[in-house]
């Protein structure tokens, strides 16, 4: 959400990028170190192998498309406007991502003595 943030605020701040930059900078390592946490804690074996080579998959294939199809579409909706709306968009899919943890969590039974020191 702050990534998305950030790239919402850019037109507005486009003469003087340099605070923005830094916490647009600092928000994608954070995303990639909270899903590298979830992986870690929620995975073993060959599922947790799994999961980070599908992570680098997705990223490098998100990097890729982003860059071919990002000139183009900057080139058709001008830079701001394109900024505003891929953070918008990140926005949205972080919210629902979150409702979607917020819910699947609240279905997840709570296993007998959770929460225990044996735990």
């Amino acid at each position: 959400m702050v990534l998305g943030a950030v790239f919402v605020l850019l037109p507005l701040v486009a003469p003087s990028l340099a605070g923005v930059a830094v916490v647009g900078g600092a928000a994608m390592p954070w995303g990639i170190a909270a899903l590298n946490a979830l992986i870690s804690a929620q995975t073993h074996g060959a599922e947790r192998r799994a999961a980070f080579t599908a992570e680098t998959v997705l990223h490098s294939g998100g990097t890729s498309l982003g860059l071919l199809a990002g000139g183009a579409l900057i080139g058709w909706g001008g830079p701001g406007p394109v900024l505003v709306a891929t953070g918008l968009l990140q926005i949205a899919v972080a919210v629902c991502g979150a409702g979607w943890a917020w819910k699947t969590r609240r279905r997840t039974p709570i296993k007998a003595g959770a929460g225990s020191a044996a735990d």
